[in-house]
């Protein structure tokens, strides 16, 4: 089954993160085969580094990085999450990136390759999160 790639993990390659670059690097090429998705949210905050739109297709084809769009039904789970989020007395007024991504992957059913757990493990309890010295959830 395919995997949703949070976009940290591509910045983390993107910008040769000195800490968690190379365990992205790796974790992306165990699952791989598997299929590895991203979401329009991904690829826009991984465009926000760029110059073309080129450019951040260039980096999905050299991932291996697939970009899906969201499904309405992952849009509504951003949407309650973020509901809970300012019920438990978040700052934000509009839904963030986590939560769209968060929701997508629990939309879909999907395990999420990401370093940033709080969030997901909060408002999305039913995705398999897959962390760095943690291995497979």
């Amino acid at each position: 089954m395919p995997v949703y790639v949070d976009s940290c993990v591509v910045l983390d390659i993107m910008t040769d993160d000195e800490l968690f670059g190379d365990w992205s690097e790796n974790i992306l090429s165990e699952y791989r085969q598997e299929g590895l998705w991203v979401n329009w949210m991904v690829y826009a905050e991984i465009c926000a580094g760029l110059d073309h739109p080129s450019e951040a297709d260039q980096v999905l084809q050299e991932l291996g990085l697939e970009l899906k769009p969201s499904s309405r039904n992952g849009l509504w789970l951003a949407a309650k999450a973020f509901v809970r989020y300012r019920a438990a007395g978040g700052v934000k007024a509009s839904p963030l990136p986590d939560f769209l991504i968060g929701a997508q992957a629990e939309a879909e059913e999907l395990k999420l390759i990401t370093r940033d757990s709080k969030r997901f493990q909060t408002y999305f309890p039913n995705v398999r999160l897959i962390l760095p010295h943690r291995g497979r959830n």
